[in-house]
């Protein structure tokens, strides 16, 4: 299957330019279940982003830009299935690249027991995005931009095991990872264009969030069911820069951590039933 899409896209209120986007995609199953997608897409007269100056009426003009993708995926219904994705931006006039892999095998070791990984890495450089809003005396607003090189690393662990056809657990783990190392600054003009200003210390980020959740769900009646479920929660985040995820993962795994258990139940009332039932009920007392 192959589709080629081109799309118009303004503001509703105001009226005004957004992007003009071209994309092609084409998707092949095979005769053995094997998939593979691609997808190419241009913006060739950029794109007018209005959300990150986070002031109403300004906007931040992107320049022209063309991105990629490519998928690829194994049979779904075979014990072992992998599925990968990888893609890039480029945007040439302001030096600005992104790319990215997944990957995310799973394994099925029976009809009751699953484990699956999402492993995804990103890497964008020369990224241009809002540090930071200050007004003068008048309130005039100056709207701080900032060039910086974005790493992110996301690990996710689901694994499941089904008891039977009422009972089941899940274990899902995650690790995501990113962090900024700002380059160089900038004021946004109200045309959407920027201008250098002074280096602004102290904006590098490094974000961690890990996260651990265990649920046990049993369906004791029709459409009615209870879970169990212990979370365990960790965020950090600074601005000193890690270069190594091991040592980063360590660093955030030694931090304060939350941890809570709930329990949920939902139970499921049919009202024709309900309804049978005192009807019955009444007329036992009327005899």
């Amino acid at each position: 299957q192959t589709d080629l899409v081109a799309l118009y896209t303004t503001q509703y209120r105001p009226n005004r330019f957004k992007t003009l986007d071209f994309s092609l995609n084409n998707t092949v199953t095979f005769v053995k279940y094997w998939t593979n997608g691609l997808y190419a897409a241009i913006q060739p007269m950029g794109y007018n982003d209005y959300y990150e100056p986070r002031m109403p009426g300004w906007v931040y003009k992107m320049p022209l830009n063309y991105s990629g993708e490519w998928q690829f995926a194994s049979d779904a219904r075979k014990p072992f299935r992998y599925y990968h994705t990888f893609g890039f931006l480029n945007s040439p006039d302001n030096h600005h690249a992104r790319y990215y892999l997944g990957l995310m095998p799973r394994i099925r070791f029976s009809d009751r027991f699953s484990v699956s990984l999402t492993m995804l890495y990103e890497k964008d450089l020369n990224n241009y995005g809002w540090v930071a809003t200050s007004y003068d005396a008048e309130m005039t607003p100056y709207i701080y931009f900032g060039r910086r090189d974005i790493t992110t690393i996301s690990n996710v662990i689901n694994a499941r095991y089904i008891f039977s056809t009422k009972t089941s657990v899940t274990l899902r783990a995650r690790h995501y990872w990113s962090q900024a190392d700002y380059l160089s600054f900038y004021t946004l003009n109200f045309e959407g264009t920027l201008s250098g200003c002074d280096f602004i210390p102290g904006q590098d980020i490094n974000f961690n969030a890990f996260t651990v959740d265990l649920q046990f769900v049993w369906y004791f009646a029709p459409g009615s069911e209870m879970s169990v479920v212990w979370k365990n929660v960790i965020n950090t985040m600074g601005d000193e820069l890690e270069q190594s995820y091991i040592s980063d993962l360590g660093n955030t795994l030694r931090a304060p951590q939350t941890n809570s258990f709930s329990i949920k139940v939902l139970y499921y009332l049919d009202y024709l039933n309900i309804k049978k039932a005192l009807s019955k009920k009444k007329k036992r007392q009327g005899e």
